[in-house]
């Protein structure tokens, strides 16, 4: 953007956002060099990884699929079985449901991790990073409320 004065003074600036650095990909490089304490260089000879899954990630993925099937098949059966329809199985519901996006989430983080970390802006790699946690937390909270509720319901 150029703005001009009595046509004598004539500067260009650029308008900056204070977001501008979530959309850089250095920053997970820098990020990366700071925290492991690599030189760009062994970095990049980091980056240079294969494309392709290990036989670990597939078994971890494997691992993940069945636990969204699992979660699913409960899902199904609370929401179709009339007599689940109490607080109890409300709360095992949401636990189901809680599991079953930690399980996507740990999908998605093992398909975006590796080199392909490095193709991610900031954002990304905040989202990555922040379902994993924000979807085990919901469970480790859910568990809470089935322990919470369960002496009470058991006495009923």
């Amino acid at each position: 953007m150029t703005f001009c004065q009595n046509v004598v003074y004539c500067y260009t600036f650029t308008m900056r956002s204070k977001y501008e650095q979530y959309y850089n990909n250095s920053v997970i490089m820098t990020h990366y060099m700071r925290a492991k304490n690599l030189s760009k260089e062994r970095l990049m000879d980091n980056d240079r990884m294969k494309d392709s899954l290990d036989s670990l990630s597939i078994v971890f993925i494997v691992i993940c699929c069945i636990i969204i099937l699992e979660n699913l098949l409960v899902l199904i059966a609370v929401f179709r079985n009339k007599k689940f329809h109490s607080a109890m199985f409300f709360f095992i519901g949401n636990l189901a449901f809680s599991d079953l996006l930690a399980g996507s989430a740990y999908i998605a983080n093992i398909f975006l991790s590796g080199r392909r970390t490095f193709d991610l802006v900031p954002v990304q790699w905040f989202i990555r990073e922040g379902t994993a946690f924000i979807a085990l937390a919901a469970s480790v909270f859910s568990l809470l409320a089935i322990a919470i509720g369960a002496p009470r319901h058991h006495g009923e």
